[in-house]
This record gives C-alpha cells, sequence and structure tokens, in this order.
C-alpha cells in the first residue's frame, strides 16, 4: 500500500541531505528510474527515491564510474513542482506531441523536478511521479 505526503508548498523542498548515492536503476523502458541512498557514516541504506512517469532525465559526473564502487557523496537532494503538465514541459523544451495530447499525461495538471548535487555529481530527472521510501509526495 502506497502512503501519501502533501506538501501545501512545494516550490523547492529538501526531502534528503549528506547522503551517499549508491545506485540508479532504470525500468526496462526508462519510464521510471530508482535512486538508492546510503548513509555517510554507516553505509547503509536510508532513503529510496523512485520516480516514475520519467519525462527528462540529466545525469553528469567527474567520476570514472564503475558498479562497485558507485557511492557518490550528495549534498541535497530536492523537489520542485513546475505548476505545469507534462505536455507544456516538453513543449517548452522543443517537442511537439503530433494529434493531441497524449494519455500518459492527459489529466496532470502539474510534474515534479527531482535535483541532486555534490562535488562529483549533479542529477536531474523530470516526472509525473515521486515515491520516498514508498511514500508518494503530492502537492494539495
Amino acid at each position: 500500500m502506497t502512503r501519501t505526503t502533501t506538501f501545501n508548498d512545494m516550490k523547492n523542498k529538501n526531502i534528503l541531505a549528506d547522503v551517499n548515492l549508491s545506485k540508479i536503476d532504470f525500468s526496462d523502458f526508462g519510464t521510471r528510474v530508482k535512486l538508492i541512498f546510503l548513509d555517510m557514516d554507516r553505509g547503509l541504506p536510508v532513503a529510496e527515491i523512485e520516480c516514475s512517469k520519467l519525462l527528462a532525465f540529466s545525469f553528469t559526473t567527474t567520476l570514472s564510474i564503475t558498479d562497485d564502487d558507485f557511492a557518490v557523496y550528495v549534498g541535497e537532494v530536492n523537489v520542485t513542482k513546475l505548476n505545469y503538465g507534462a505536455d507544456i514541459l516538453l513543449e517548452k523544451k522543443g517537442f511537439k506531441i503530433s494529434g493531441g495530447h497524449s494519455q500518459f499525461w492527459e489529466k496532470q495538471s502539474h510534474v515534479f523536478e527531482l535535483s541532486l548535487e555534490g562535488g562529483e555529481i549533479v542529477l536531474t530527472a523530470t516526472c509525473g511521479e515521486i515515491l520516498l521510501n514508498g511514500t508518494l509526495l503530492k502537492n494539495a
């Protein structure tokens, strides 16, 4: 069962700080990405963020990363609610949807942007839904 957390003002909400990103896992068709975070001191799992209805993803790192040594420091993880739907977001990025709106985002009035930054990494994911440790983040 999915719980829901409501944020009254989600212009830029900090949801994690001073953690290590240990894994990035995409679904088979690239419509969902899961990020696993570890506690910096003990190395134990501290958070799992899942972005579904993924529209855009950007990842930059200064490191040469392999699966075995992928825990990188992240100072802040923030979520921003963008007050327009995916169709407007894609149009702002220069994409056109032939034949009108897609059913994928037909009823969406907003999208979320997840951003994280550390000394060696910058990641941004724009999506329709975000789960933080199984709790759905949404706006009232």
